[in-house]
């Protein structure tokens, strides 16, 4: 049996969540601004065309993880969660803030959306190796009693970093001209990245969000947000006690990525497709059904590991723990 040393905890817990908001920002960044940067990027290609070649390079970042997890997987195993997780974060950080230098396709041509294109794909494997190790870090140093609470800040880090980049991207189209946005506005969210370093209610939230209006759209979106909720904040204690101590972060990380780059990377791609072809706009919840289907029987089949220690590590508990089981 190993004590908690609270001030670590709480370190452990803040550098994950760190790493989180600095992934995530990103994500809420570019996709408020796809517009804007379909334009700067992808001049001499028609509007939809230059959007959908913009969330290219979205998804880009979405299949190479796997890759990261890969690579940076077994290497926390290896030298160290810490290590790992601090070289994830500034990679991200570094991918965000190069996207914000790069000249647009005016000034360089081809060599602009190349450039993006290489900075994308420096998040996308920096992101597969830091979120595996960001769970492993949390779960290995919480009391296993506290596990599920303290694994949950990674997720809140996650939601933070997301709502604060579309913030900064609402407030910068709002009061700024379209000239002063395409011209240098559009790089202020990525450049400051540098320094910060239910069956799953889906086809009503789909419905509310197709009434239109700002409080049906804002039910549908809190209906699929709350639900969410359900998923992310278990997920990063669940995971962690899947795998043994001596392969964890590489098993996680490899198994997570990969999941997440052939579902999550595609997925706004197959509901178009299967939008366009069908003429059926409720797909998204159809897909969502599915899913929820699916999670709900791999949770059923789950051993669960609340209060247990993780495979190949001793039990962790708090300095309040062992001083009530000594009295």
């Amino acid at each position: 049996m190993s004590v908690a040393d609270p001030a670590v905890v709480k370190r452990a817990v803040g550098a994950a969540a760190i790493g989180n908001i600095t992934e995530w920002y990103d994500f809420g960044v570019y996709g408020y601004l796809t517009t804007t940067i379909s334009k700067v990027f992808f001049t001499d290609l028609s509007g939809p065309v230059a959007t959908i070649a913009t969330f290219g390079l979205f998804a880009v970042s979405f299949l190479i993880r796997p890759f990261g997890g890969l690579f940076f997987g077994p290497l926390s195993d290896r030298i160290g969660r810490k290590r790992v997780l601090s070289l994830t974060v500034v990679l991200m950080a570094l991918g965000t803030f190069a996207i914000g230098v790069v000249p647009g396709y005016e000034a360089i041509g081809i060599a602009a959306p190349l450039l993006v294109l290489f900075a994308r794909l420096v998040q996308g494997v920096s992101t597969g190796g830091e979120y595996g190790s960001a769970m492993t870090f949390i779960a290995e140093y919480a009391p296993d009693r506290r596990r599920g609470f303290l694994g949950s800040w990674l997720e809140f880090g996650t939601l933070t970093g997301y709502a604060f980049g579309a913030t900064i991207a609402t407030v910068l189209t709002a009061v700024l001209t379209e000239d002063q946005l395409l011209s240098w506005g559009w790089r202020i969210p990525f450049l400051i990245a540098l320094p910060i370093g239910l069956v799953v209610l889906s086809l009503p939230a789909v419905l509310l969000l197709r009434v239109g209006g700002n409080v049906a759209t804002f039910a549908g979106l809190a209906v699929m947000g709350l639900t969410l909720v359900c998923f992310s904040s278990t997920l990063p204690s669940t995971l962690p006690a899947m795998f043994p101590t001596h392969i964890r972060a590489g098993a996680l990380s490899i198994a997570f990525n990969i999941s997440v780059s052939l579902f999550g990377g595609t997925t706004s791609t197959v509901m178009g497709a299967l939008v366009a072809g069908t003429g059926d706009l409720n797909w998204p919840a159809y897909y969502l059904i599915a899913a929820g289907v699916v999670g709900a029987i791999c949770i059923y089949l789950t051993r669960e590991s609340a209060g247990r220690p993780l495979q190949g590590s001793p039990a962790i508990v708090s300095p309040e723990e062992l001083t009530g089981s000594r009295r």
